[in-house]
């Protein structure tokens, strides 16, 4: 999520209830799959599809 986005999620926050903000930190501490796998990908060096050099490369971009 890009910084611009999260704060204005940040501000939802304050309104939440004692439960919701225990629900929270317990969906928070749950490490989703994807984090898991996004540590496992190769380095490139280079687009697989275009050849662009892969320092100005993105995920998925």
């Amino acid at each position: 999520m890009e910084a611009h986005a999260f704060q204005p999620w940040l501000g939802q926050l304050t309104p939440l209830n004692t439960r919701q903000k225990n629900l929270l930190r317990c969906r928070l501490k749950k490490r989703p799959q994807q984090d898991v796998l996004h540590n496992t990908e190769p380095a490139l060096k280079a687009c697989p599809h275009c050849a662009a050099d892969a320092p100005p490369l993105t995920p998925r971009g």
